[in-house]
């Protein structure tokens, strides 16, 4: 299992850039939390594979109108960085 690398505060709203190097969509749930999506955009997949650093290829991009409103899983698609904000509350555990 990889290390925890977030660690949000109760009662906190965040905005968290989800990236995927992957050559595949790849589904995203995160446990607890309702969340929105604020927008995708595109980047150099091949660029960041290589360097690590992110060269965005196209402008952000609001979420379809199926994909408004609280979800609890969001696709990140291939080469793209998908957006969303969230709210930690009322739970006072342990997030997974």
């Amino acid at each position: 299992m990889d290390p925890v690398t977030e660690t949000p505060r109760l009662g906190t709203t965040e905005i968290w850039s989800l990236v995927n190097p992957m050559a595949f969509t790849h589904p995203i749930h995160i446990h607890l939390v309702q969340f929105q999506i604020l927008d995708r955009r595109p980047f150099d997949l091949d660029l960041y594979n290589e360097t690590g650093h992110i060269v965005y290829t196209g402008p952000a991009v609001s979420p379809e109108p199926n994909e408004r409103g609280w979800k609890d899983t969001v696709a990140a698609p291939s080469g793209q960085i998908t957006r969303v904000v969230m709210r930690f509350a009322p739970f006072a555990g342990d997030y997974v």
